[in-house]
């Protein structure tokens, strides 16, 4: 083999080692992220279960009293509720994250009056 001809197969090693570290890199990089992704996710959907839970709770035990009380922001456990009258016996609930800016489900509630149910 000639010298010049050894010179070129050392030059297409080197750029091969070159492209393929080249992608190692963007693949690592790729990877990371789809890890951080993942786990954004997985704690997203942890906040949404317990921001469920909560509504659940609300529409089996809060009576039309209780969303009355409870009119306008107030904390609930690790979440932030507010409540607002949408009509006779009707309530916009918003549960969003502690700190009260992303929020994490909205809905209407009926609440009986239970006021005048013994009569």
């Amino acid at each position: 083999m000639s010298r010049v001809r050894r010179g070129f197969v050392l030059i297409d090693v080197i750029l091969g080692v070159a492209i393929f570290a080249i992608a190692a890199a963007g693949f690592t990089t790729l990877l990371s992220q789809c890890f951080i992704t993942v786990a954004g996710l997985r704690e997203r959907e942890r906040e949404l279960a317990g921001a469920s839970q909560q509504l659940e709770r609300m529409a089996a035990l809060w009576g039309a009293a209780d969303f009355e009380v409870r009119l306008g922001t107030s904390r609930l456990d690790a979440f932030t509720a507010t409540v607002s009258r949408a009509g006779l016996n009707l309530y916009d609930v918003r549960i969003a994250d502690s700190s009260g800016v992303i929020t994490l489900l909205t809905t209407t509630m009926y609440a009986a009056d239970t006021t005048n149910a013994a009569r």
